[in-house]
């Protein structure tokens, strides 16, 4: 069958070993009982590209072990990117094999979920590891594993402490965790190179007053979901944050937490689209969900910011203002038109919040359409793998948008 995007040499190579391991390897046990996997092929050797590929491959399919780790002896398969979803079969032996390889990127989910935690992974490093190590991905994860967490208890101060170890950090993700802010402020002390930084859905951040600390190097930041978006002192850190080309300020529309309705609050975001020393760099923006902020405001940010490329308007009704969609040529997340919910897919393919919204008005739209559009149902495929079938919004939302295929779009993807 004839498809649009047909999969390369080189990733088909690498699905059939990743679904043949047993064949085209074996294992050798060693004098004191310890295996490990080879190729049965003595002279196989794969480039570094190919071998982050199959760790990539391997983990999306949760084929992860510590035997199948073995698999990777920087002689044979020398990695550069680890990625490591689905470690549900995976220890801290397994993890072991890193410290013979010279890593430059790392992206972890939801680790400590299971056998192994952030920590037991960085003190798996090698040193040359530790001080180049560029990009850290450790979103949803937390420093304790379950092997040792006690819910009983409060996590341990010492919270992602192992990360002031990677001097040369230049981008950081440690959205969803349970980091606090002595965390924040031992990240922004230790990692003078960090350029960019995720902290979104952290809920225990009370203060982001530390990140002052970074203002001379921050470029991209991520605030999704902050309960400090509703406080004065977050108005001041941001707009002392000059060299920043990307900020999310978005949150979700959902019921404020009764307690935190205690706390006073205001939002920030309308003032600071005010402000004419708000972000002169900036190139991106992401408002979504904050209703407060008016069409006047963000034409006046657009004045002083003939540069921006990106604007996020999810959940507002700023995204619905036809002169507005006529006038600027930029990218917008939306429900206006198809373009905005096809972007807003790309970008927030793991907000529950936004995708069943996204999935009913992509169905709206295009229910009475004669017109095929691969482009929406390639993007929506994925999301089939992303949410669990408890989901029964997202899933009946997502199948009602795969049920508008027209003239036989389905057999083109």
């Amino acid at each position: 069958m004839m498809v649009d995007c047909p999969s390369t040499l080189q990733e088909l190579l690498i699905e059939y070993i990743a679904e043949n391991i047993d064949s085209v390897c074996t294992v050798r046990y060693s004098d004191n009982d310890s295996c490990k996997l080879y190729f049965r092929d003595s002279n196989a050797f794969c480039h570094q590209k190919a071998a982050n590929l199959l760790l990539r491959t391997l983990d999306r399919k949760k084929l992860l072990t510590d035997l199948y780790l073995t698999l990777f002896d920087p002689l044979v398969l020398r990695l550069s990117q680890v990625t490591l979803h689905n470690t549900e079969n995976v220890s801290r032996l397994g993890l072991e094999v890193f410290q013979h390889h010279q890593i430059q990127s790392v992206e972890t989910k939801n680790l400590g979920k299971g056998k192994v935690s952030v920590d037991e992974l960085i003190n798996c490093f090698s040193e040359w590891t530790l001080n180049n190590l560029r990009t850290l991905n450790v979103s949803g994860s937390s420093k304790s594993s379950n092997v040792s967490y006690n819910p009983g208890n409060i996590l341990s101060p010492k919270l992602y402490l192992s990360l002031s170890k990677l001097r040369n950090l230049n981008v950081l993700n440690v959205s969803g965790t349970e980091l606090a802010s002595h965390a924040l402020l031992n990240i922004c002390s230790d990692l003078t190179t960090l350029t960019s930084l995720d902290i979104s859905n952290c809920c225990k951040l009370e203060s982001v007053e530390c990140l002052r600390l970074r203002k001379d190097t921050l470029k991209s930041l991520n605030l999704y979901n902050l309960k400090v978006l509703r406080m004065e002192e977050t108005k001041q850190v941001l707009l002392d944050l000059q060299e920043l080309v990307h900020l999310d300020l978005s949150e979700n529309k959902a019921v404020q937490d009764p307690i935190d309705r205690l706390v006073p609050s205001r939002p920030i975001v309308a003032e600071l689209l005010q402000h004419s020393e708000f972000g002169p760099n900036l190139q991106s923006l992401d408002i979504s969900g904050q209703d407060e902020a008016k069409l006047d405001d963000l034409y006046f940010f657009l004045r002083v910011h003939p540069n921006c490329h990106f604007l996020g308007l999810m959940l507002t009704s700023l995204c619905l203002d036809t002169v507005f969609l006529d006038s600027y040529n930029i990218k917008v997340t939306g429900v206006a038109r198809a373009d905005q919910l096809v972007e807003a897919l790309r970008r927030y393919p793991a907000r529950k919040e936004y995708v069943p919204k996204i999935l009913y008005k992509i169905f709206m739209l295009t229910a009475h359409s004669d017109t095929p559009r691969p482009d929406i149902i390639k993007i929506l495929v994925p999301f089939f793998g992303i949410f669990r079938p408890k989901k029964k919004l997202i899933e009946f939302a997502h199948v009602r948008c795969l049920a508008l295929r027209r003239r036989n779009m389905g057999e083109r993807i």
